[in-house]
């Protein structure tokens, strides 16, 4: 499916909530490191999407956001933002009338706009 929302495939009205899904999948693209909207192949083996998300989730309960963020950064994240930003993803890419506004997402996002004394920014 990529980047639609289900509910293009599904023919159901269609409303803002479906670009909040693109950009869930784009974010959580971002902070993987890797076009997930495919699925990905870990280990010779194909992993699909929602696999990804749900892993995403497991991470996100186990607080270890660094199996997550692609390991070309070598640490220097904030792992508080990258926290913040698979929480959006994941709640982006949930049902249509549990997803957040845009607005919400901007908001959340501002919220960690002001961190620029961690050495990724430097």
């Amino acid at each position: 499916m990529g980047y639609m929302a289900p509910e293009w495939a599904l023919n159901m009205p269609i409303n803002a909530k479906v670009d909040v899904y693109s950009y869930g999948v784009v974010l959580l693209e971002i902070v993987i490191g890797t076009r997930i909207s495919s699925g990905v192949i870990v280990d010779e083996i194909q992993v699909e999407f929602r696999d990804i998300i749900e892993e995403a989730k497991q991470i996100l309960a186990t607080e270890r956001i660094t199996d997550l963020v692609d390991a070309k950064l070598k640490g220097c994240f904030d792992p508080e933002q990258a926290t913040a930003m698979v929480r959006i993803a994941v709640s982006c890419l949930g049902d249509r009338s549990k997803r957040p506004t845009m607005d919400e997402i901007l908001k959340a996002l501002m919220a960690y706009d002001d961190e620029d004394g961690h050495p990724a920014y430097s």
